[in-house]
């Protein structure tokens, strides 16, 4: 998966060799990681003017030029602006300043590794989605023409791999449509909305050469589902990146993820996880509840209630309020379809 957000460079301004070789020690078996060391603040600035830095790891005290003036300083820079910046500092109340200060992550010493390490590959995948799609290798592409070319595709391989299995093809229709309908709710256009109902419909397309089946991301154990989610990912990467492909790998990496940090394969929380892979995360919720009423007992608010039970935990508060309060109009949206 990083291969996809390429090769980068990340400048450790940091006095203290072992968090340094700590640091380094991390990412030993990641080729697509570049380290520059400065011992402080002044060394930091002048190895910006030489070197093209992506992520800057910033401890905030140090001699001579600390943190904060080093921060300050960059975030005057307008060149400096596409620069991630993360504090790494023993006072964890430093975090709100920093971010207020224009930093862009915190961590706490002494860190963790793994909170670390997908803090970092946060900041690169919200970077990645700011770049141009419409050129590729400097070779421009009928866009439209691709797009819809990979939907029809990818659509026709759900369609043969569920085409002996009509709960699962209904259960997968009903998720694209709800997530389309849903992301319409929450202001998305005509064209952004129709690549959510294809990017919801594919988010499990890894898993079409082998157990395919309606309960995947709740059968499988965690070790298991990051198989899936790489290879469903790898499955989109060698593709063109048009909006369709752009909005489906988002909802493949992140659909899984939990607002408290606790969820796959990356640990992302809060605002980080995006608004497209939450849309989703919310829907399949919500077709899962659905599916417990085996005899049609559950009211709507019934229905209502079990998803706020995931409200802190699962999802960002204040797009699954926006569903709640449109919860009849799913309901009765899902019920047409069972129909059709």
């Amino acid at each position: 998966m990083w291969k996809e957000i390429g090769n980068k460079t990340i400048l450790i301004v940091e006095d203290d060799e072992f968090n340094i070789f700590l640091i380094q020690n991390i990412f030993t078996k990641n080729k697509y990681i570049t380290f520059i060391v400065a011992k402080n603040g002044l060394e930091a600035l002048q190895m910006l003017k030489e070197d093209k830095v992506d992520l800057i790891l910033l401890d905030l005290h140090m001699p001579l030029y600390n943190g904060w003036e080093t921060l300050e300083e960059i975030r005057l820079q307008k060149e400096y602006d596409t620069i991630s910046i993360v504090a790494i500092s023993t006072d964890e109340n430093e975090d709100k300043n920093f971010i207020r200060k224009g930093g862009d992550g915190f961590i706490a010493k002494p860190f963790d590794i793994e909170e670390l390490e997908n803090q970092i590959y946060t900041l690169f995948l919200k970077k990645s989605r700011d770049i141009t799609i419409n050129k590729i290798d400097d070779i421009s592409y009928p866009i439209k023409e691709i797009e819809d070319s990979q939907k029809q595709f990818f659509t026709k391989l759900i369609m043969l791999k569920t085409r002996e299995n009509s709960n699962l093809r209904f259960k997968l229709k009903s998720i694209a449509t709800l997530s389309q309908a849903f992301s319409i709710k929450l202001g998305f256009d005509d064209k952004n909305s129709k690549n959510m109902y294809y990017g919801a419909l594919v988010k499990n397309i890894g898993l079409i050469g082998c157990c395919f089946n309606s309960d995947i991301d709740n059968k499988l154990c965690k070790n298991e589902l990051k198989e899936y989610i790489r290879l469903s990912y790898d499955m989109m990467t060698s593709q063109i990146e048009t909006p369709f492909i752009k909005i489906a790998k988002t909802i493949i990496i992140e659909h899984n993820e939990y607002y408290n940090g606790k969820g796959i394969p990356y640990g992302i929380s809060g605002e980080n996880i995006s608004i497209e892979a939450t849309i989703v995360s919310i829907v399949v919720k919500f077709e899962s509840i659905i599916e417990m009423d085996f005899d049609n007992k559950f009211t709507n608010e019934d229905i209502a209630h079990k998803i706020e039970e995931f409200s802190d935990k699962n999802f960002n508060s204040k797009i699954l309020d926006i569903f709640i309060e449109n919860i009849d109009i799913f309901i009765k949206l899902r019920k047409k379809l069972y129909l059709l």
